[in-house]
């Protein structure tokens, strides 16, 4: 009895067809990590790791009826976010307490990761919160809203442990006149911190996503709406470009990790001779109009054509 239901659950559901999946590719992860020898094997484990974590996105909240397009990808971006930083956090603490050598190095380069990560997190819950939230005061007179708030506060923490660690612990670290047991010590004290304000923010995160949220599921009535999966767009023309905005969490993360990365190599570039300030500028501007293109009515449009068409040929 127990295996026939299980059976149907795993197969004939979909919230039990995305745990097999989540189980299936967990377990060719953990053959994969334990198999890889190169950095072709940890990328593949990597890419691996991230699709696992697309039927996580795919419950809660984020299948709802209306905007789900955006909400499932704000919480895959989430997820994933914080996968990469907590994961991070363990692997520099394993290998930290094992190697000395290594220990400086690995703190200064899980910095980085750790920043890229807070990024994903940050852009993805503002277009979570902008999707479900219709006015800031629900931060604080809905259960949803304070769970929200709960992470918000977390996430400021988080940032503060952040900037600790690149002002003070990093230099501290690189230090000689510091013990190596004190030097572990510290650490593993902001570790500690660390992680117990993650736990926290992951808490509240699980527990959001079972929470009603303020405005409840946004009603598509009409066929046309129900064919998108999403409102329909106003019609084209000059005031609809500066009147029509969505929030692609997406496309501003990848072009704001792309940008910064530019911008750093600028300022690497001028203290070894110069860039031109034209070209920065450039550069500058094509993101700015790739935040546009994506975030307002091109954008909007773009997005209800492709699943009109997909749609249509199904």
């Amino acid at each position: 009895m127990l295996g026939s239901s299980l059976a149907q659950f795993f197969t004939q559901i979909a919230v039990g067809q995305g745990w097999l999946a989540t189980i299936l590719m967990t377990a060719t992860i953990s053959v994969l990590t334990f198999a890889a020898r190169g950095q072709t094997g940890v990328a593949a484990a990597l890419v691996l790791a991230l699709v696992a974590l697309v039927p996580l996105a795919l419950q809660g909240h984020a299948a709802g009826a209306g905007n789900h397009v955006a909400a499932t990808v704000a919480l895959w971006l989430h997820v994933a976010g914080a996968a990469v930083w907590v994961g991070g956090l363990a692997a520099v603490t394993y290998a930290a307490a094992f190697d000395e050598r290594a220990f400086v190095p690995l703190v200064r380069r899980f910095s980085a990761i750790a920043f890229a990560g807070l990024c994903a997190v940050t852009i993805s819950g503002m277009a979570g919160a902008l999707v479900r939230l219709s006015h800031p005061v629900q931060l604080l007179t809905t259960d949803y809203g304070r769970l929200l708030s709960l992470k918000i506060v977390a996430l400021l923490l988080l940032v503060g442990f952040g900037w600790a660690q690149r002002t003070w612990v990093i230099r501290r670290f690189g230090s000689t006149d510091m013990p190596a047991l004190r030097r572990r010590l510290v650490f593993g004290s902001l570790v500690l911190w660390e992680l117990l304000v993650l736990g926290v923010a992951m808490g509240a995160g699980a527990t959001l996503s079972r929470t009603e949220t303020p405005g409840g599921q946004i009603l598509l009535a009409t066929k046309a709406e129900q064919l998108t999966g999403d409102r329909i767009p106003p019609a084209p023309g000059i005031a609809r470009l500066v009147d029509t905005w969505v929030f692609d969490a997406a496309a501003v993360l990848v072009v704001l990790l792309g940008l910064g990365s530019y911008l750093y190599g600028v300022f690497a570039a001028q203290r070894n001779g110069g860039w031109p300030r034209s070209r920065t500028l450039a550069g500058v501007g094509a993101a700015v109009v790739i935040v546009f293109a994506f975030c307002s009515l091109p954008g909007r449009m773009q997005r209800s054509r492709s699943r009109r068409t997909r749609h249509c040929l199904c």
